[in-house]
C-alpha cells in the first residue's frame, strides 16, 4: 500500500513522466529493392525510374536496388511510384511506405523495404486477380476502419497467396502443354495421355476455384481481425483517458487538503 501511495505521490508531483519516442531522427536512409516474382523466386527489376515526393526521380541498379534519404519530420509515410510504363506496384498497397518503428530512434536510422511489381507480360488471369485485390483494398480503405499499416499487411498476405497459387497453376499448365504436345505428335490416339490431360485440367480448374474461395475467406477473416484490434485500442484509450481524469481530480483534491 505504501509503495502504491509513493508512486501516486511521485506522479502527482510531476517527478515521474512517460516519454514515448519523443526524440526522432531528422532524416532516414531508405534502402530498397524493386522485385517481381518469377516462378518461386523474386528477382530484381533493374533500370526502373522511381519517384518519391520531394525527391528527384532516380533509377534502380541492375539488381533492382536503390537508396535515398528523406526528411522524417515532413511525413510519417512515403508515397513511392514507378514512372516506367509496363510495370505497376502490387505491394505495398498504393506504394505507401510507413516510416515508423524502433529503428527511427537510432542516431542514423535505416529502413529496408521491398516493392513488388508486375509487368505487362503478366498472365491475364493473374492480372485480373490483382485488379480484384486492388478493388477490395480500396473498398476497405474507404471504410476507414483499419490503419495504413494494417491494410498493407493484409494486402501483402493476399498478394503473396495469389502469387503462390499462380506458380502452382503455371506448373500444372506446363505439364498440360507437354502432354498436349505429345498427343499432337502421335499418329494415333493415346487414351492414357488423354485421361491424364483431362485429369490435370480438372485439377487446375478446381485449384483456381479453391484459391478464389480461400482468398475471399482470408480477406474477410483478416479484415475482421484488424477491426477487432481497432475496437480494443479505442476501448483501452477510453479507459486510460478516464483514469487520467480521475488522477487529475485526485491531485486537485490533494492540493486542498
Amino acid at each position: 500500500m505504501k509503495i502504491i501511495l509513493t508512486i501516486l505521490s511521485l506522479m502527482l508531483s510531476g517527478m515521474v513522466t512517460v516519454a514515448i519516442a519523443q526524440i526522432k531522427a531528422q532524416t532516414i536512409e531508405v534502402r530498397g529493392r524493386l522485385v517481381e516474382q518469377i516462378a518461386h523466386q523474386r528477382k530484381g527489376v533493374g533500370n526502373i525510374e522511381i519517384s518519391v515526393a520531394t525527391k528527384r526521380p532516380f533509377k534502380t541498379n541492375k539488381e533492382g536496388n536503390f537508396t535515398f534519404v528523406v526528411d522524417y519530420n515532413k511525413s510519417d509515410h512515403l508515397n513511392i511510384s514507378i514512372l516506367n510504363q509496363g510495370y505497376r506496384i502490387i505491394n505495398p498497397h498504393g506504394g505507401v511506405i510507413e516510416l515508423m518503428g524502433e529503428q527511427l530512434l537510432n542516431k542514423n536510422p535505416i529502413i529496408q523495404i521491398e516493392i513488388l511489381v508486375v509487368g505487362d507480360h503478366t498472365d491475364p488471369v493473374l492480372e485480373e486477380k490483382f485488379h480484384q485485390l486492388e478493388r477490395k483494398m480500396k473498398s476497405l480503405k474507404r471504410q476507414r476502419q483499419l490503419s495504413r499499416k494494417q491494410i498493407n499487411k493484409l494486402n501483402e498476405k493476399l498478394a503473396q497467396q495469389i502469387l503462390n497459387s499462380e506458380n502452382e497453376r503455371q506448373q500444372r499448365q506446363s505439364e498440360i502443354d507437354r502432354i498436349q504436345e505429345d498427343l499432337n505428335n502421335q499418329t494415333h490416339q493415346n487414351k492414357e495421355l488423354q485421361d491424364s490431360l483431362k485429369s490435370l485440367q480438372n485439377q487446375n480448374k478446381k485449384l483456381n476455384q479453391r484459391v478464389d474461395e480461400l482468398t475471399e475467406d482470408l480477406f474477410y477473416a483478416l479484415a475482421e481481425k484488424y477491426k477487432s484490434q481497432q475496437k480494443y485500442y479505442r476501448e483501452f484509450a477510453k479507459e486510460l483517458e478516464d483514469y487520467l481524469v480521475k488522477v487529475k481530480d485526485l491531485r486537485d483534491w490533494l492540493k486542498h487538503m
